[in-house]
Order: C-alpha cells, then sequence, then structure tokens
C-alpha cells in the first residue's frame, strides 16, 4: 500500500457513489453522475482535517448555500 490515506478516500467515495445509486434505482450508467454528486457533497460538508470548516468555503471565501440540494436521482 503506497499511499493508504488516497485510497481510503477513494474507497469511501466509491462506497457513497455506489450507495446513492443502490438508493435511486438508477442504473450504472449514471455512475459518473454520481461520482460527481458524491464530491460534490463532500466539499459541501464540514470536514474534521479542517477544523471542521467547509471546503467550498475555504475555496470560495463564501459561506456555501444548500437550498437547492435534492435527493440524488429524484
Amino acid at each position: 500500500m503506497q499511499n493508504g490515506v488516497a485510497e481510503q478516500i477513494n474507497r469511501m467515495i466509491q462506497e457513497r457513489a455506489t450507495t446513492m445509486l443502490e438508493h435511486s434505482g438508477l442504473k450504472l450508467e449514471f455512475w459518473a453522475e454520481a461520482l460527481q454528486t458524491t464530491i460534490h457533497l463532500i466539499n459541501l460538508s464540514p470536514s474534521k482535517a479542517i477544523r471542521f470548516e467547509v471546503p467550498q468555503a475555504l475555496w470560495s471565501g463564501k459561506e456555501p448555500t444548500y437550498g437547492r440540494l435534492h435527493i440524488f436521482g429524484c
């Protein structure tokens, strides 16, 4: 294992995307959309690694809005 942290993060992203696809009932054809949504949600979520700040807020300097979030596949 060369980079355990990166492999763990990749596995977490894969598991979340797979879970979203299963719960939505969508086919594997929507895998790319599930991955994109997973990354977007991670960037909108507080992270322990950065003192529970929101990554998108740190990158943009603006607090994110959550009003347009919907259940994946709706």
